[in-house]
């Protein structure tokens, strides 16, 4: 039986977010697909995308609405192959994008949604939940990354199309890289002798920066530094939660590939996720792989490893820190987390297998 073609929908400019770095180890690691459809416009191809795959950026909704008829036509026209169709987005507004999308036939869609808590807001809270069920009832499986998600999809889909997984795969070996930004920074630690706290996201309140600097403000009496790497739109607006009595500590990175915030982890000593919102955090999981001491906040699940505080909680979060700094901490042990890292593979692996059956 021939093959059948796989095309993922999402989106992989840089810089990266979540979704981002999740296709880019899936398109690099487990599966190089035929085509990709990116969502978000880039004017230059990602670097890991090999020569083979038909890789097509957005130039709005209608034209990747072209793209995608277009390939399916020809492949039903021409290759008369199955085709698996894995669709990524954040949330169920972005997923609206997918409802003008027909599905031909000998076609198998799975989706993923990035978020862990799928919430309804703007135009999409007034929607029916009859149009939910007719959304999801679209796709032969949906991967499901958290409990909250579980909840949310049992509301319109059987249990059966669910796939349980996490939305985690091991970090590419990138190679060397050479930064001077990332040399100052280590010239910076090296100089000082200081251990380094490393934080990251977009530069919104939701990523918790104001919590961590009120933790740590009575920390200073130590010698330590911050990292802050942020990405996004304005990442420099993260100045805006820096006290004045931390400046003087704290670097600030904006937009670092994935492989220039690996090296950053890399350096690192602690890593801190404060988010009062989260889904997974691939960061989190590359930290912990590293050997890193992570902490991070409850409020969704986490891999092994990760140390974790009530969400919000500015004494939990500072007695975490203050125990990493003091030595009461050390990183956690590879096997648990290599056990998770295979897991976690396998089950991708055996939802797309089964689809090409």
């Amino acid at each position: 039986m021939k093959k059948p073609l796989l095309g993922v929908i999402g989106s992989l400019p840089r810089p990266v977010g979540g979704v981002t770095a999740f296709l880019d180890r899936f398109v690099s690691r487990l599966f190089v697909p035929d085509i990709f459809l990116d969502y978000v416009y880039s004017n230059t191809k990602p670097i890991f995308c090999e020569d083979r795959v038909e890789y097509f950026v957005s130039k709005g909704f209608i034209g990747s609405a072209f793209v995608y008829f277009g390939k399916e036509l020809e492949r039903l026209l021409f290759k008369r192959s199955k085709i698996i169709w894995f669709v990524n987005f954040s949330t169920p507004g972005g997923l609206l994008r997918s409802a003008f999308l027909a599905k031909m036939p000998r076609a198998t869609w799975v989706l993923m949604l990035h978020n862990g808590d799928l919430g309804h807001f703007g135009m999409v809270r007034v929607l029916p939940d009859c149009f939910f069920r007719w959304l999801y009832g679209r796709f032969d499986k949906i991967l499901v990354i958290s409990q909250k998600q579980q909840a949310y999809y049992l509301k319109y889909i059987r249990p059966e199309k669910m796939a349980a997984v996490k939305s985690y795969l091991p970090a590419p070996n990138y190679g060397h890289f050479s930064s001077v930004a990332v040399s100052r920074l280590l010239a910076m630690k090296d100089e000082r002798e200081s251990p380094l706290i490393t934080l990251s996201g977009y530069a919104l309140k939701e990523y918790g920066y104001e919590l961590f600097f009120d933790a740590i403000i009575p920390l200073l009496d130590r010698n330590f530094l911050i990292c802050l790497c942020c990405y996004g739109d304005r990442p420099d607006r993260v100045r805006q939660f820096i006290p004045a009595a931390c400046s003087d500590r704290v670097l600030i990175f904006t937009n670092l590939s994935e492989h220039g915030f690996a090296e950053v982890l890399k350096a690192t000593d602690i890593y801190v996720r404060s988010n009062l919102v989260d889904s997974f955090g691939v960061a989190v999981a590359d930290a912990v792989s590293m050997g890193k001491i992570v902490i991070a906040s409850d409020v969704c699940e986490r891999v092994p490893g990760a140390i974790l505080f009530q969400s919000g909680d500015v004494e939990s979060l500072r007695e975490k820190v203050r125990m990493a700094l003091d030595g009461e901490m050390v990183p956690f042990g590879r096997q648990a987390f290599d056990k998770f890292e295979e897991e976690n593979s396998s089950k991708l692996c055996a939802v797309f297998l089964g689809a090409s059956n």
